[in-house]
């Protein structure tokens, strides 16, 4: 039994192995778990239904009707003046009292003019079942409606674009947050080895009576310091992982590990235009391209409303079958048609005013937060290219201050070890070069934040 328990905890630490991510692994998990992109899949779903609906109105409309229905109380004809035979010849009135299945007297009723007479017409049993078939041959609001169905489906369609670039760049600015935590680990792991194995060279030498015990206090609080600068900057990958993971839609409890570095991702491509940017933005940003299209549904709308000004015009043909009977036994008759439906409203209350008003003013609207975002991308476009060129300038005079720190860290090294330099010689060139690199790392963590956010502007999806 105990044997098992082993297996199963050695399995389950194995099942909870951690799992590698690099960038492309984590945009393909976030668009593939991120809600807003599922919520914008499915209504370019819908979109796409709406314009095979649209074209439906254009086909052929076949309908069946039929009923049936039970005689409580039969219906009664009512002659005035003396009665049917006042009116009728005694053949047309047989001929009438067959068909309605009632008795000839029953219609001839009294030959008093003042006296009323009633007949029962109809049977206990009668059905009815009619197959119409339309067809539209002119109807000017389906067509608009086909027109309006697919610039809408276009607008989702920028819609989901929209939001699959955004979440593209949020993965990748939750992604190089993680990078910047991990490298930051990884300097300090390694200004916490070196002071280490000074601190146990120092201890030597202070066993051995060559070096002060001040000495050795400073190597042991230096050790201590960076233990405790390291747990900081773990927790702070902890937490930039947690967010993530939130970012890319996966359990906060799976365990991951980032595989990549900056250094894969700085390119020295040259920095981006902002006359040219801002030309390229204005025909590719998903959310002015889905503002334009919006413009011209509201166009559409404007037509769909001016449309119940025009007359309908429409093919017709249906077949009826119908019979009647006391016990089932049917009398049965048919009947079928073809013809031209003409249908045009008159008035109905300055509806179809109102309706194109509304679409009008909603089309200004849509021109209108066009404008408004159109002046914000020039400022977004132009505020992100100048947080790119900085950012490159950083990269460029940090990578040229890590030399020097890293120079300076080996010469003070020589002359500690030779005895002409101190402790706090070496512990200051150890954060001057930490420091060096951190700031190199912030600089690359800026430069590829902001072009997540430029090629976000730019529609520029993966």
């Amino acid at each position: 039994m105990k044997n098992i328990f082993i297996l199963l905890l050695v399995f389950s630490i194995v099942a909870k192995s951690k799992e590698n991510y690099d960038l492309n692994t984590a945009i393909a998990k976030a668009l593939e778990n991120n809600h807003n992109v599922k919520i914008a899949e499915y209504n370019l779903e819908t979109a796409q239904k709406d314009v095979k609906e649209a074209y439906g109105y254009a086909y052929p409309r076949v309908d069946l009707n039929a009923n049936y229905n039970r005689s409580i109380i039969k219906q009664k004809i009512v002659f005035a003046g003396g009665g049917t035979s006042s009116f009728f010849p005694q053949p047309l009135v047989a001929a009438i009292a067959q068909a309605v299945g009632a008795n000839p007297e029953d219609l001839l009723g009294s030959s008093n003019a003042s006296e009323y007479s009633a007949i029962t017409a109809g049977s206990n049993n009668n059905f009815r079942a009619q197959v119409e078939l339309v067809q539209p041959l002119f109807d000017y609001t389906v067509f608009t409606g086909i027109g309006s169905s697919a610039i809408y489906k276009k607008v989702v369609e920028e819609s989901l674009n929209s939001e699959q670039s955004r979440t593209v760049k949020n993965t990748k600015v939750a992604f190089f947050s993680a990078i910047l935590a991990k490298e930051s680990i990884e300097l300090v792991q390694s200004s916490l080895d070196n002071a280490q194995k000074r601190y146990d060279e120092i201890s030597i030498m202070f066993n051995e009576g060559l070096i002060s015990e001040y000495e050795q206090l400073r190597a042991s609080v230096q050790v201590s310091n960076l233990k405790t600068e390291l747990a900081n900057v773990e927790t702070n990958y902890i937490n930039a992982k947690n967010n993530l993971k939130l970012v890319i839609g996966i359990e906060n409890n799976e365990d991951i590990e980032i595989q990549d570095s900056f250094e894969k991702y700085l390119k020295n491509d040259k920095l981006p235009n902002l006359d040219e940017s801002y030309a390229e933005l204005l025909t590719t940003n998903n959310d002015l391209k889905s503002l334009e299209y919006q413009v011209e549904v509201q166009d559409a709308f404007i037509d769909l409303g001016k449309a119940d000004y025009m007359p309908r015009l429409s093919l017709f043909a249906n077949y009826v079958y119908q019979g009647q009977s006391d016990d089932f036994d049917f009398f049965t008759v048919d009947q079928s048609d073809v013809g031209i439906r003409l249908s045009m409203n008159l008035f109905n209350g300055f509806q179809t005013n109102t309706k194109v008003e509304k679409a009008q003013i909603n089309k200004q609207i849509a021109i209108t937060q066009k404008l408004l975002l159109t002046q914000s991308l020039r400022n977004n476009i132009e505020n992100v290219i100048l947080r790119m060129e900085t950012a490159n300038k950083q990269i460029e005079s940090t990578q040229a201050n890590m030399k020097q720190a890293q120079r300076a860290y080996e010469i003070s090294k020589i002359r500690f070890n030779e005895g002409v330099g101190s402790q706090l010689e070496m512990n200051d060139a150890d954060l001057a070069l930490r420091q060096a690199s951190i700031n190199y790392l912030n600089a690359s963590y800026n430069f590829l934040s902001a072009q997540s956010e430029y090629e976000n502007l730019i529609g520029k999806i993966n």
